[in-house]
């Protein structure tokens, strides 16, 4: 059976998108404090007694956005999630990523 062709396979095809999110719809909107004393949605500066949030933001549907933690000058991940069609994403804290007592710096990327 040397020489002989099977017929073409039907075509693959993909885009690749190099262009970078949209940063002026990148942000954390919310941290979600639901245990403890204090509850409720947080604004930045905020004190919370929840090392489980749930942090909740805005974006570009489809993108895939990293959350980091910066307490006390060290950067941590603390998880990824990717962007919803209506353009909000949340991240919810469990205890495996429990958040140390400590002044954070939340950023989204």
């Amino acid at each position: 059976m040397v020489g002989n062709e099977s017929e073409a396979s039907a075509a693959f095809s993909l885009r690749l998108d190099y262009t970078a999110p949209d940063a002026a719809r990148l942000a954390i909107t919310g941290y979600l404090d639901n245990a403890g004393e204090v509850t409720g949605n947080l604004v930045s500066g905020g004190r919370s007694d929840d090392p489980t949030p749930v942090i909740s933001g805005t974006g570009t549907a489809g993108d895939r956005v990293a959350i980091y933690s910066t307490p006390n000058g060290a950067t941590a991940l603390l998880g990824t999630v990717t962007v919803e069609e209506h353009g909000s994403w949340r991240l919810a804290l469990d205890e495996s990523g429990a958040l140390a007592a400590g002044t954070h710096g939340l950023t989204a990327v």
